[in-house]
C-alpha cells in the first residue's frame, strides 16, 4: 500500500493551494506580532536583501573592469605593492633610509642596523618565493 501515490498530494494541487497558503499565513504573522515590530521585520529583511544585492553587483563590476588593486584584493595579498617596486625605487627608498640613519647618528641617536638585514632578506625571500612558482609551472 506504500507504493500507491496520493491522489491529494500532488504538484498540481500545491500550485493551486499556494495562493491560499500564503494569504492565511501572512494574516496570521499580522495578527499574533504587532504591527510595528512585524513591519520593522520586514524592513529589515528587505534591506539586508538589498544590502546582499549591491554587494553582489559591486563584486560583479569589480571583476569586469579589473584593476591592480582590485586583482590584490582577490588574491589576498596585502603587502603585494611592496614587491611590484621597481629596483629604481628600492634604491631611492634604500638611499632614504641611508639618510635618516646618518641623521639620527649625527643627532646621536642609535640607528638600528637590523633593519636594513630585514628588508633584505625579504628581497632574497621574493627572489626564492619567484623562483619556486616558475618551477611549478
Amino acid at each position: 500500500m506504500s507504493d500507491a501515490k496520493s491522489i491529494f498530494l500532488t504538484n498540481e494541487n500545491l500550485a493551486f493551494s499556494l495562493p491560499l497558503i500564503s494569504v492565511v499565513s501572512i494574516y496570521l504573522y499580522f495578527k499574533f506580532i504587532p504591527t510595528g515590530i512585524a513591519l520593522s521585520l520586514i524592513a529589515g529583511v528587505a534591506l539586508i536583501l538589498y544590502l546582499r544585492k549591491q554587494v553582489k553587483a559591486q563584486k560583479d563590476h569589480k571583476l569586469t573592469n579589473l584593476d591592480e588593486n582590485s586583482i590584490r584584493e582577490l588574491v589576498g595579498e596585502e603587502h603585494a605593492g611592496d614587491k611590484l617596486l621597481s629596483k629604481a625605487k628600492r634604491q631611492q627608498l634604500k638611499q632614504q633610509r641611508k639618510q635618516v640613519k646618518a641623521r639620527l647618528a649625527k643627532d646621536g641617536i642609535v640607528a638600528d642596523d637590523d633593519n636594513d638585514q630585514g628588508e633584505d632578506d625579504e628581497d632574497d625571500l621574493g627572489v626564492f618565493a619567484k623562483t619556486t612558482k616558475a618551477k611549478k609551472r
